[in-house]
């Protein structure tokens, strides 16, 4: 066991040096609110640790490893432990919390709502006996706030607990904690935690009651055979008796999505949606378009998340179809406003954020900046694609191969609009904030490359989609609406929206006035999984003579070579933030990770907004229009 965890660590640390923020977050710029943390210094401490037996049991080990990626507040960061994944917990009793202010002017209180969310069955709602729960049917009924939890004020318990989330602003945070209607409803993070709750969770009411409720575990995979300790490590731990690299068929593949918090089924979308107007069109769980009743000028395209588990081709295709006849039907209706929900997106394919920006603004600038880690790793891997791509001699098989990575250099332009003439051209390194990063680059949309590597697809103003139609709304009369959590792909459409001069409203945060972001997710503009990296080497190792091969050995990336296969049985997901976003008007070269982007526009959450989400839409429009 403490072999093999160690192993694991020292994998680790080769995988991790791709991850594009590590330099910035041992000392964070001050426009970043959260703490910093130097993950190599952490890895090493964590192998030295299980080296010198520090560790009192397997679960004390694992915890550590989950805080560490975890402090890195980085959805595109997580090397998840199969053994890690086996339970999954949850609130049941108390269920999801709600924050919300009585009369939209307010700070925000918290209640229990014991309702709405599919999870929790009738009996487990009719636990709360009406005490805090917003939804009582009661008409006399007064909901009383929640204002301990655990003995700890509330709001300071739920914001300290808020810290353990892969957000990167603390209001994104705070709203995580609590239910979210939308069209990827979430229950939340305080219904749903990543880690052990413990047995009870103690609520105290404004009116004087208190109350403890029951916590509970999950299995997500099964216990057959299971007895103790030693079984339960045997079973999603430990390595089977056979060498991996020599048995690759008995490799489990594992899937590298990491853990989500949503409540994803056809209930929860047919209540989200019976409560709104009628949509215009056939929605998916991805995507839907609405005409608001009470504001006839306006119309609302919600937007969950840019990815599914469909074809790639299909899919992106679907999508960009639906955003194409919704504008249409918009024209001829005659709205003149347009309100882009994209409360709890959680990211997706970038090019899908595109090309929604091009098709609302089909003449917006789409020079969207970004920058690679300068490391050995990277050098070795993109040097070797570049050279079987130009050489004549490279079989047609290899060639598809190497011209689907991210070293293909014809997917890019170069910051001076001109193509990089080869790969040292492009690897630099350049030094910002003492830091070696290659030359900024964006996304060449016409290229076949990158039209390539999406199935066919081409965004709209680009490839087989030169000429999208005019734009139907003004700029004044788009905003963009979120609760701060908004991840990945999404943070890239806000960011690149709002340069566009779009205005944008939050709803929620912390209860304190002030400003607070649009965008609480991770801003790093692409996320790539261990098994990418596996793929990568695996195609430089079977091209190189034995003396390059040699040569690799002696790198980390000789490391990722020899315990892939010893990972993907251990983890059940692993990825790194493999590039930064970065501001072309910024010289200093910051990522956007760690920049500050307030929100135009501040709106609290009320009651009738959570059980009718019509409600938020009319008061954005009210709040922004009048």
């Amino acid at each position: 066991m403490k072999n093999d965890n160690i192993r694991l660590m020292r994998a680790l640390e080769a995988y991790f040096q791709w991850h594009s923020t590590t330099d910035y977050l041992k000392n964070p710029p001050k426009t970043y609110t959260l703490p910093g943390i130097d993950l190599e210094e952490r890895m090493r401490d964590i192998i030295s640790k299980l080296e010198s037996n520090s560790y009192k049991n397997q679960y004390e080990f694992e915890a550590e490893l989950s805080s560490m990626t975890t402090q890195a507040h980085d959805g595109h960061l997580g090397a998840t432990l199969r053994s890690w994944a086996v339970f999954r917990w949850y609130r049941e009793e108390i269920g999801p919390l709600a924050s919300i202010s009585l009369n939209g002017k307010d700070l925000p209180q918290i209640f229990a709502m014991s309702k709405y969310v599919p999870f929790f069955s009738t009996a487990q709602r009719s636990l709360n006996g009406g005490l805090g729960d917003l939804n009582s049917t009661n008409s006399g009924f007064q909901p009383s706030p929640i204002v301990t939890i655990d003995g700890e004020d509330s709001v300071k318990w739920l914001e300290a607990m808020s810290l353990n989330s892969e957000l990167q602003d603390r209001d994104a945070m705070y709203n995580n904690q609590f239910y979210a209607p939308s069209l990827d409803t979430s229950s939340g993070n305080f219904a749903r935690p990543f880690e052990h709750p413990g047995a009870i969770t103690t609520i105290g009411f404004k009116n004087g009651t208190e109350r403890q409720y029951k916590n509970a575990a999950f299995l997500r995979d099964s216990f057959e055979g299971i007895t103790d300790g030693v079984s339960f490590y045997k079973t999603f731990a430990e390595l089977p008796p056979k060498d991996f690299r020599q048995q690759p068929s008995e490799v489990v593949r594992r899937g590298i999505t990491r853990p989500s918090t949503a409540v994803m089924d056809p209930k929860s979308i047919e209540d989200y949606r019976s409560k709104s107007p009628k949509p215009i069109s056939n929605c998916t769980l991805e995507i839907c378009g609405y005409f608001l009743d009470k504001h006839p000028d306006t119309a609302v395209l919600a937007i969950a998340r840019f990815m599914n588990g469909d074809e790639l081709l299909t899919f992106m295709s679907a999508f960009s179809d639906f955003v194409t006849k919704f504008l249409a039907a918009c024209k001829t209706a005659g709205k003149k406003k347009l309100i882009i929900d994209v409360t709890g997106n959680g990211g997706g394919l970038l090019l899908l954020a595109y090309d929604l920006l091009k098709q609302i603004f089909p003449t917006v600038d789409l020079t969207d900046l970004s920058e690679v880690r300068a490391i050995d790793q990277l050098d070795l891997t993109g040097s070797k694609v570049m050279s079987l791509l130009t050489s004549n001699k490279t079989s047609s098989e290899v060639r598809k191969n190497a011209t689907e990575t991210m070293f293909n250099l014809d997917l890019y332009w170069g910051e001076d609009g001109k193509k990089f003439s080869n790969w040292t051209n492009y690897f630099g390194p350049e030094v910002h904030s003492g830091f070696n990063f290659t030359k900024a680059s964006y996304y060449d949309l016409n290229s076949t490359a990158i039209i390539g590597l999406h199935s066919g697809f081409s965004v709209a103003g680009y490839g087989n989609r030169p000429h999208p139609p005019p734009a139907v709304f003004a700029v004044d009369n788009v905003v963009l609406l979120s609760n701060g959590v908004c991840i990945s792909a999404c943070g890239s459409l806000a960011t690149q929206i709002t340069k566009h001069g779009v205005r944008t409203i939050t709803v929620g945060g912390r209860p304190r006035e002030g400003t607070i972001q649009a965008i609480g997710g991770v801003l790093g503009s692409q996320a790539i999984t261990f098994e990418d990296i596996n793929t990568w080497v695996k195609l430089i190792y079977e091209t190189s003579t034995p003396e390059e091969q040699q040569r690799y050995s002696k790198t980390l990336l000789g490391r990722i070579h020899d315990d892939q296969a010893f990972l993907r049985y251990r983890l059940e997901a692993g990825v790194i933030n493999y590039r930064n976003a970065i501001d072309y008007d910024d010289p200093s070269r910051i990522p956007r990770q760690f920049k500050y982007y307030p929100s135009t526009f501040r709106l609290w959450m009320t009651k009738e907004m959570l059980f009718d989400t019509s409600a938020i839409w009319n008061g954005v429009a009210e709040h922004v229009w009048g």
